[in-house]
């Protein structure tokens, strides 16, 4: 130890600046990361802010969710409130191409900056700071806060763009497909992309599922949501949508929450292709209760494994 304290005295007189000088440099260093991923994270929120708009929330007809929502509220969870500027941005410029003016577009850049940057500050500050996917308490917060939140910001954005839409829809059919829209674009995209930077890392896990119960499960439910899509009797549908709901249980049970995720997302992924006006409202409401009783049960689930090991 002596001998390389030794070294370093001698190194420190011939350069006494010399540790000053690293520190600087790395003080730079480190200015230009931040400021070269705060650009390109910003740039990559607007772009998808921006294409999430025009292909969903700014079409003339329902969507079944809200990408642009989904995307804003998965960044800000992960990169926090640095990517605001490019959810603000990318929401005026889609809202303000789409000849909505400029007291419009600002407007409603301003009440989805705020949905997203919201979400973040309750979760973290009074449901919980740290994961919320392994307790049942926290996550039944969570749903009913994003319901009530997306639900008045919903109707903010309703009655500011009310009066310029073009075709004649009553405002109560409006704002409640625009709150299932905007809280399945957070139950299932948001969600989906939180889940996937969790559980990517851990992708060496998926060789040790059995292949074919898996795909006997998602087949299942592929089948089920297909005959949901080409259903045309009140009582079938009814009668699909139970099965649906009930394969989603199953396979929340079995396979826990990135399970359950994927059942979720293969499940937007159809009905995304369905576009029958008449249904929007039916299949919007029955992917949000699909996501949150899904959820639930894999958190349930990972509740009693725990208390197995436990004992």
């Amino acid at each position: 130890m002596d001998k390389w304290q030794r070294m370093a005295s001698i190194v420190k007189q011939n350069d006494p600046d010399g540790q000053v000088n690293f520190q600087i440099k790395l003080q730079k260093e480190f200015k230009k990361l931040y400021i070269s991923r705060f650009i390109m994270e910003n740039l990559l929120v607007f772009l998808l802010q921006y294409v999430g708009l025009l292909f969903s929330t700014l079409t003339p007809h329902p969507t079944l969710l809200w990408l642009a929502t989904g995307t804003a509220t998965a960044f800000v969870f992960l990169r926090g409130y640095t990517i605001l500027p490019g959810i603000f941005c990318g929401t005026f410029l889609a809202y303000y191409i789409a000849n909505s003016g400029m007291m419009l577009a600002l407007m409603c850049a301003l009440v989805l900056s705020l949905q997203a940057s919201l979400i973040l500050w309750v979760s973290l500050r009074y449901i919980s700071p740290t994961l919320i996917i392994y307790r049942l308490l926290p996550l039944c917060t969570f749903f009913i806060f994003c319901i009530a939140l997306t639900g008045i910001v919903s109707v903010v954005l309703a009655l500011l763009s009310y009066p310029s839409l073009s075709y004649s829809i009553s405002f109560f059919t409006v704002w409640s497909s625009w709150w299932l829209s905007n809280l399945n674009g957070i139950l299932t995209l948001a969600i989906g992309i939180i889940t996937w930077d969790m559980y990517f890392p851990q992708i060496s896990v998926f060789k040790q599922i059995n292949k074919y119960r898996l795909s006997a499960y998602y087949g299942a439910l592929l089948i089920s949501i297909i005959a949901l899509i080409f259903s045309d009797t009140l009582a079938h549908i009814i009668i699909v949508s139970i099965i649906t709901v009930s394969l989603m249980s199953m396979i929340s049970w079995r396979y826990g929450w990135s399970g359950s995720v994927c059942g979720i997302l293969l499940m937007t992924l159809m009905l995304s292709l369905f576009t029958a006006k008449e249904m929007s409202i039916f299949l919007q409401s029955l992917l949000s209760l699909s996501a949150i009783i899904g959820l639930l049960v894999a958190v349930i689930q990972n509740r009693l494994t725990d208390s197995r090991f436990a004992r």
